[in-house]
């Protein structure tokens, strides 16, 4: 299900197309900002800190 991104709508240089829509939503939302050096990081392993700080801010509305 497409939700309408383009790209562009996220500065990441390293995000796959399968999903860009997903990581250009969490962006957007505030829930995510990379990991620095315009890299979301989609090759590295997440964190357990990582996924509580994604749930929290998405629950709190960021």
């Amino acid at each position: 299900m497409s939700i309408g991104f383009r790209p562009g709508q996220h500065p990441f240089t390293d995000v796959p197309e399968w999903c860009y829509e997903a990581v250009a939503w969490c962006y957007m939302n505030g829930i995510t900002g990379g990991v620095g050096g315009g890299l979301f990081g989609s090759g590295y392993a997440c964190t357990r800190a990582q996924i509580v700080t994604f749930l929290y801010r998405q629950h709190a509305g960021k």
